[in-house]
């Protein structure tokens, strides 16, 4: 209750009576104004406390209010702060942006509103970012500005700017790898992602790969498609990692040979990922096909040779002969293997064959002046060899000393004949009683 004094009461004489009073019930009144100060009080507390920046901005960009984060985010006192132009200190790569949103909003029906995120300059003269809500109160009496809600973001971009960094990094290793890197789902076989590699490799867009659930299996080479799928398909069903070779069809209809490498992710014990390197091995399994018929077409011409072909070790132990040696020797190849083939030499030629032996020991890869030497023939004759060394011991394909031998036994045979014949005639001349001139 509240006395509201009016007056005083006197008599005819002058003499004070009383005095008139008027009370009216202003409780409820007081109780609001009680709870506007509370509510202000409350309210002026979360602003100054905020980590945020509260500020009141004219449209032309002068402060009239700001609260005390001012000085904690931006090094600037609050109460000093007031009349500055901030768009003085935006930076001016993003003024034209800040202003263009500005008069985006202004030109709105009603309370406009918008989001912006700048460089604003610190005191120290550092750049920091800001995220920066503005609302447009300007028809508002107790505002008239807009009020703007300010935090510093410049972590959170330092972060993203590293995380921009690191995604291009990362792709710029990934593509730089020759190899395609591939992510797809389990279960469906289908790719999430694909390497730019890809095109370089195969020819087909990476976005066919991610578009196209059976892409993949669609362009394995017909003959190698079902064992394939068949095979990936088991070693998921597995949880297991694996990796395989085959063949796929690239755009312009080559073969393209791939190494497949794959890992499966597992999360509570259910494969959720595929994550996968493919190797372009074209080159390298046509260098083995060249050395396959290669390999072939030089046995085919030791297997089919005349002369007796023979790799022994450094001791002189028999690791491989040719068929030659049925022909020339009368033994089946089991019966030569893993024998010394010194053994067989003719005592009388067994010195001359250790020398020549040593000799290409000594000079690996030079191809060894021939030598002849009798080697006994499983029926116990002996058979006239003019064989030739070259060490290959050090050669990964071969590791071993190369003897090519020849018969030579009917020219031996002949040879003596002729000698026989020889020393015959020249009796008979020596021994003639005639002069024979």
């Amino acid at each position: 209750m509240a006395l509201n004094h009016q007056g005083t009461l006197r008599g005819g004489d002058g003499e004070i009576l009383g005095l008139l009073g008027v009370a009216r019930d202003v409780t409820e009144r007081k109780e609001a104004e009680e709870a506007l100060q509370r509510s202000e009080a409350k309210f002026r507390s979360v602003v100054c406390n905020s980590t945020e920046i509260v500020k009141i901005v004219d449209p032309d960009g002068t402060l009239k209010y700001a609260s005390s984060a001012l000085e904690r985010v931006l090094g600037y006192d609050a109460d000093e702060a007031v009349g500055m132009n901030v768009l003085e200190y935006v930076h001016p790569d993003d003024l034209p942006y800040l202003l263009k949103e500005t008069e985006k909003a202004l030109g709105e029906t009603g309370v406009g509103r918008n989001t912006a995120e700048y460089r604003f300059r610190h005191k120290d003269g550092s750049w920091r970012y800001m995220e920066s809500v503005g609302t447009y109160l300007l028809d508002d009496p107790a505002v008239r500005g807009v009020v703007v809600n300010a935090r510093d973001v410049t972590e959170r971009k330092q972060v993203e700017e590293e995380l921009r960094n690191l995604q291009r990094e990362y792709e710029e290793l990934v593509d730089s790898v020759d190899a395609i890197i591939w992510k797809g789902d389990p279960w469906t076989l289908k790719f999430t992602f694909v390497s730019h590699q890809v095109e370089a490799i195969l020819g087909y867009p990476t976005g066919r790969w991610t578009a196209e659930p059976s892409f993949w299996h669609e362009h394995i080479h017909p003959e190698d498609r079902e064992w394939v799928v068949s095979f990936c398909r088991k070693a998921i069903d597995e949880k297991r990692s694996h990796e395989f070779e085959y063949r796929m069809i690239g755009a312009d209809g080559s073969v393209v040979w791939l190494r497949d490498i794959v890992h499966v992710a597992i999360e509570g014990g259910v494969p959720t990922q595929l994550f996968g390197v493919m190797i372009d091995i074209t080159e390298r399994k046509e260098a083995e096909r060249k050395h396959l018929e290669s390999e072939e077409r030089f046995r085919s011409l030791v297997q089919n040779a005349s002369d007796l072909i023979t790799i022994l070790e450094e001791d002189g132990t028999i690791r491989y002969e040719s068929p030659a040696t049925e022909r020339i020797l009368g033994y089946r190849l089991e019966e030569r293997i893993g024998k010394n083939a010194f053994n067989c030499i003719h005592p009388d030629d067994a010195d001359r064959s250790s020398v020549a032996f040593a000799e290409a020991l000594n000079n690996p890869g030079e191809v060894q002046s021939p030598v002849e030497l009798r080697i006994c023939h499983k029926d116990g004759s002996w058979r006239h060899l003019e064989a030739t060394r070259t060490n290959l011991l050090q050669d990964p394909t071969v590791k071993g000393v190369v003897t090519n031998s020849r018969d030579v036994t009917e020219r031996k045979q002949a040879e003596e004949k002729i000698r026989e014949s020889e020393e015959r005639y020249r009796a008979v001349v020596e021994q003639s009683a005639e002069a024979i001139w």
